[in-house]
C-alpha cells in the first residue's frame, strides 16, 4: 500500500525569514569515511549502530545499489537498532536563534559524550553530523513512542507466522514488523523521486510512506526541497520526520494488518511531532477560523475557543472517519487535542486502547471492514478507557476547560 503524506505546508513564518534558505552548494561527501567514528566498532556500538556505509537495505538490495539509483547525490547510510537511514542532506549553518542553537548544541554534546570524535564547536552541521543527529532522533522517537504507550520492546516475536490469538504481537521484532523502518532524507526532490520510482513504482512529488509488505518494512521518503523548500529548515524537517515516522510506527505496531480511525493515527502523530516545532503544520488544509485573532499554531487557545462556542466535532462523528484527508484544519486540532487529553490523564489506559485497536480483528484472509473497526473501537473505549462516545466527549470537554487557557 502506498501513502502520500498529507504534507505540510506551512510554517507560520514567511519563507524569506527562515534561516539557512540559500541553496547549499553540492558537497564532496565520502559516504564510507565517517570523520567522527572513523568506522571504529566500539564507537559504533556506543552510538547504538549496527552498521554504517554498506549493508543490506531492503531484501537483497544493498546500500551500494541504492547509491547507484541515486546517482551523483551521495548518500550516507546508517543502520541503527530499529531503522535504516539514507541521508543526502547537505551542510546546515548553525542557527542564529539562541534557543534553537542551544538545543542543537545539546544534541551534539550528547553525541560527544558517547563518541569523543564529535566536536561541539564546528562551523556548521556537515552532512555526516546531520546523518548522525537524525539516526539518534529516530531511535529517540522510537523509544518515546514505546514508553508513552507502554509498549515493551521485548514482547515482539522474532519470526513471522505466529497464531493470531489474543496475545498476538505481530510478525517480527520491530514493533511487530519483520523488517526495520526505512527512512530516506534527501536534499533534492529529484533524488526522492528517483528513489520512489525505483522502489515504489512512481516518482514522489511529496513526502511518501510505503509498505514493503514482502519484506515487512515501512518506509518514509522526504526531501528538503518538498513543501516549497520549507524543509531546508532543520527544525521543520525534524518535526515533519517525527510526524511521518510516527504514522509508520502506529501502522507497524503488531504488524500492519489494518488501519485505525484517522483521529487515532493522525492525533498520535501530531502529538509526538508538535513539541519539536509547533509552528510547523504537518498537513494541508485551510485555516478556516481564528486567523484574524490567533496564530495558526496556537492550538490550545483555538480548541478552547471552539469549546466555549460549542463548535467542535462529537466523538460519534470523529471516531468514524477513516481517512485523514477528510479532516479539515480545525479537525486536525481536535484530533490532536483528543490524544493530548488521553496522553496527559490516561496514558496507561490509552496504551491498552491502542493495543486493542491494533490487535487482529479477523482470522480470515482479508482486511476488516470499516464497520468491524468502528465496532472494535466502541468496545475498546468502554473496556480500556471506561466510557462510551458521549462519555469521551464529556471527559474531554472537562479537560479542555480545566487545562487550555483562553489567553
Amino acid at each position: 500500500m502506498r501513502w502520500a503524506c498529507l504534507a505540510l505546508w506551512a510554517a507560520c513564518l514567511p519563507m524569506a525569514s527562515l534561516p539557512g534558505q540559500r541553496e547549499p552548494k553540492p558537497e564532496k561527501v565520502d559516504a564510507f569515511q565517517d570523520p567522527y567514528t572513523k568506522g571504529d566498532a566500539e564507537q559504533l556500538k556506543a552510538l547504538g549502530y549496527v552498521a554504517i556505509g554498506q549493508f543490506l537495505w531492503l531484501g537483497d538490495v544493498t546500500t551500494a545499489q541504492v547509491q547507484q539509483i541515486l546517482g551523483d547525490d551521495i548518500a550516507i547510510f546508517i543502520e541503527t537498532e530499529h531503522f535504516k537511514l539514507a541521508s543526502t542532506l547537505r551542510s546546515f549553518p548553525w542557527p542564529k536563534d539562541k534557543e534553537w542553537r542551544a538545543a542543537l548544541r545539546a544534541e551534539v554534546e550528547a553525541l560527544a559524550e558517547r563518541c569523543p570524535g564529535f566536536k561541539t564547536k564546528s562551523r556548521s552541521l556537515d552532512p555526516w553530523l546531520r546523518a548522525h543527529l537524525y539516526a539518534q532522533r529516530l531511535e529517540a522517537l522510537y523509544a518515546d513512542f514505546c514508553g508513552k504507550l507502554g509498549i515493551a520492546p521485548g514482547t515482539f516475536p522474532e519470526d513471522r507466522g505466529g497464531k493470531r490469538t489474543a496475545d498476538y504481537m505481530g510478525e517480527g521484532p520491530y514493533l511487530g514488523q519483520p523488517g526495520k523502518y526505512l527512512v530516506v532524507l534527501a536534499h533534492k526532490a529529484l533524488s526522492a523521486g528517483t528513489y520512489t520510482r525505483a522502489f515504489q513504482g512512481s516518482a514522489a512529488r511529496d513526502t511518501t510512506r510505503f509498505n514493503h509488505d514482502k519484506e515487512g518494512s515501512l518506509a518514509t521518503v522526504i526531501a528538503a526541497e518538498f513543501a516549497e523548500k520549507a524543509l531546508r529548515d532543520d527544525r521543520n524537517l525534524h518535526c515533519h520526520l517525527a510526524y511521518s515516522v510516527t504514522h509508520n510506527l502506529v501502522d507497524g505496531f503488531k504488524y500492519y494488518w489494518q488501519s485505525v480511525p484517522a483521529w487515532l493515527s493522525e492525533g498520535i502523530s501530531l502529538w509526538f511531532s508538535r513539541p519539536i516545532r509547533e509552528e510547523f503544520l504537518n498537513f494541508s488544509g485551510t485555516d478556516d477560523a481564528g486567523a484574524t485573532t490567533l496564530r495558526g499554531h496556537e492550538w490550545e487557545r483555538r480548541v478552547r475557543m471552539r469549546v466555549d462556542n460549542d463548535v467542535w466535532p462529537k466523538a460519534a462523528d470523529l471516531c468514524q472517519v477513516m481517512s485523514a484527508a477528510e479532516l479539515d484544519f480545525s479537525s486536525h486540532m481536535m484530533v490532536w487535542s483528543r490524544v493530548d487529553f488521553l496522553m496527559r490523564g490516561h496514558a496507561e489506559k490509552f496504551g491498552r486502547f491502542v493495543a486493542r485497536m491494533k490487535a487482529p480483528m479477523t482470522n480470515e484472509a482479508r482486511q476488516p471492514t470499516v464497520a468491524e473497526i468502528v465496532q472494535r473501537q466502541a468496545q475498546a473505549l468502554r473496556d480500556e478507557l471506561g466510557f462510551d462516545e458521549a462519555g469521551f466527549d464529556a471527559a474531554w470537554l472537562a479537560f479542555v476547560r480545566e487545562t487550555y487557557s483562553r489567553k
